[in-house]
C-alpha cells in the first residue's frame, strides 16, 4: 500500500480557464493507497485571468469515483466571502477531478461562485478526504 505525505499549492482557477491571483496559499496532504486527505488555506487576492466560475484546483492527486458521478466535500472556513446568503461552504468535484467547484448551500438549494463572490483578503481554509 502506497504512503506519502508532503506539501501541495491550492489554486482558485476558473472553470473557463484562468487563474486568481492569491496573497497566500498552504496545503499539505497525506496518501494511503486511493485514501487522499489535504488540508489546506488559500487567500485571494484578484481575479487576475480567472474566467467562469471559480474552482480550487491544484490538487496533489486527482478526485476520483465512478465516471460522471459529482463528489462533494464540505469545507471548515470562509471569511470575507461576499453572497447574499450565508451558509455552508462545500467543494464539488465533477468530470475528471482535478479541479472542484466553490459552492454555498443554504437549505436545500445550493450556488456556484464566480470571482463577484470573492474580494480581496477573501479566505477559504479545510481538510477533506476523498478517494482517488
Amino acid at each position: 500500500m502506497v504512503q506519502e505525505s508532503g506539501k501541495w499549492v491550492p489554486q482558485f482557477v476558473g472553470a473557463d480557464g484562468g487563474a486568481a491571483i492569491t496573497a497566500g496559499a498552504y496545503g499539505m496532504y497525506s496518501r494511503t493507497g486511493n485514501v487522499v486527505t489535504v488540508s489546506f488555506d488559500i487567500i485571494w487576492r484578484s481575479a487576475g485571468t480567472l474566467q467562469g466560475l471559480v474552482c480550487l484546483g491544484g490538487f496533489p492527486f486527482c478526485m476520483g469515483g465512478p465516471t460522471g458521478a459529482a463528489r462533494s466535500y464540505f469545507v471548515g472556513y470562509k471569511y470575507k466571502l461576499t453572497f447574499s446568503v450565508d451558509g455552508a461552504l462545500f467543494l464539488t468535484s465533477p468530470g475528471d477531478g482535478s479541479t472542484a467547484y466553490i459552492r454555498i448551500q443554504n437549505g436545500n438549494s445550493f450556488s456556484n461562485l464566480d470571482a463577484s463572490s470573492f474580494q480581496e483578503g477573501t479566505e477559504i481554509a479545510g481538510t477533506i478526504t476523498y478517494l482517488t
